[in-house]
């Protein structure tokens, strides 16, 4: 697989919302003006990325348990929706992989 040519952070510490995460996930990867922050928007862009160069992209979200705790029907909705676009960029020419990063449950 090759290396990474885009590479997008969604720091979970600072999105701990639906609306948060979409708007991070749209600075992480340069959505364009067009993206309103909605699901269906994320959809859209995810399955765009046509202002990105040709190759893979990487998002990765770290610390996402915030959100996973605080909404987590948000949480499963955004992430569908991410994988679901993942899946169907896996042959074209810009793939889109999702990297997750969790803090390890136990004493902080």
């Amino acid at each position: 697989m090759a290396e990474p040519v885009t590479t997008g952070t969604i720091d979970g510490r600072r999105a701990p919302s639906k609306k948060a995460v979409l708007l991070a996930a749209g600075h992480a990867l340069q959505f364009p003006d067009w993206y309103g922050a909605n699901l269906d928007a994320l959809n859209d862009a995810l399955n765009d990325l046509s202002w990105l160069p040709p190759g893979e992209v990487e998002l990765v979200w770290t610390h996402p348990e915030a959100f996973r705790l605080a909404d987590p029907q948000g949480y499963q909705a955004v992430l569908d929706t991410i994988r679901a676009a993942e899946k169907a960029s896996e042959h074209g020419d810009r793939p889109l992989r999702l990297r997750m990063i969790a803090r390890p449950p136990g004493p902080r």
